[in-house]
């Protein structure tokens, strides 16, 4: 995931963005929604496990 984190993500702007982030699975799911909206592009079968990533990795401490 961290792969797919790196070319879905960080090309839109830099991964400093997201580790400065603490957000609930619900709310990662809203942003990778929101950034798939503008552009990204995060194939669909990569979402959720995308999200689940991003939650456990980037969630509230």
């Amino acid at each position: 995931m961290k792969k797919l984190l790196d070319t879905s993500c960080g090309g839109g702007h830099g991964l400093d963005l997201i580790s400065a982030r603490q957000a609930t699975q619900d709310e990662w799911k809203e942003i990778v929604e929101r950034m798939i909206a503008r552009g990204a592009s995060i194939p669909e079968k990569d979402i959720t496990p995308l999200v689940q990533y991003l939650a456990k990795a980037y969630g509230p401490k």
